[in-house]
């Protein structure tokens, strides 16, 4: 008895983990060349657009939105070419360009005030969190 319900345990695991990850790669054959780095780059945001924490947050919101409508479709059983993904993308780069022509400048990013030789908060994550740091991403010189 032990014996066949670990085995109908075990089967059930690895049916819906076999299911999970052809879902997983059928975005990941997308999405392969298509990461938010190069959309990023595609968009032609500069040095000085990371600075702008409301673009950055726009920017990294439209990438995932559109994601995450790719995921739903493919979970739905929507099958998508390579080549209405392309068109997809495009559209997606076009709108977004567009956007960012009107798109108001917010300042930098603010960050907490430091002092030197100041404690450091939450420094080995003990909270399980980011609290205390300020994350940032751009080319380092």
């Amino acid at each position: 008895m032990k014996t066949s319900t670990l085995m109908a345990v075990v089967g059930c695991f690895v049916s819906f983990a076999a299911f999970t990850q052809h879902d997983h790669h059928a975005t990941e054959s997308l999405f392969i060349e298509k990461g938010l780095y190069d959309f990023e780059l595609q968009l032609g945001i500069t040095n000085q657009d990371y600075q702008n924490g409301a673009k950055v947050d726009f920017i990294d919101q439209q990438y995932q939105n559109f994601q995450d409508s790719i995921d739903i479709r493919l979970d739905l059983g929507e099958e998508i070419s390579d080549a209405q993904f392309e068109v997809e993308y495009a559209n997606l780069i076009s709108r977004v360009q567009q956007d960012l022509l009107t798109f108001p400048n917010s300042g930098p990013i603010p960050s907490s005030p430091r002092a030197p030789n100041g404690p450091c908060e939450n420094m080995d994550f003990e909270q399980g969190n980011v609290s205390g740091w300020t994350l940032t991403r751009g080319d380092v010189d």
